[in-house]
């Protein structure tokens, strides 16, 4: 009789010890999941960012092959690089 019950102890035991651990797979596979979904709202967060960057190069990109746009070009350079024309006299305020 000693035998029956030392077996129906381990028994109990193994299956609350493979329950437990079958609870635990399954806390972390909900964790997983839940950074999986963050990660993924980041990524589309990113690839958005990126499309943004993207379109933004392609104009100035665009603007610097025409070349017809002078205007721009020429405030450009004056504006940074503070380039003038040979004849001009610029005058500049103090503030």
């Amino acid at each position: 009789m000693k035998t029956a019950r030392a077996r129906t102890g381990r028994s109990i035991l193994l299956r609350l010890a493979l329950l437990a651990f079958a609870v635990y797979l399954i806390v972390q596979m909900a964790m997983v999941y839940s950074e999986l979904k963050e990660k993924e709202q980041v990524l589309l967060q990113k690839q958005a960012e990126l499309d943004s960057y993207l379109l933004k190069n392609e104009e100035l990109t665009n603007l610097l092959r025409n070349g017809s746009d002078k205007e721009i070009i020429e405030r450009a350079a004056r504006d940074r690089l503070g380039y003038v024309y040979k004849d001009e006299i610029v005058f500049k305020q103090k503030r």
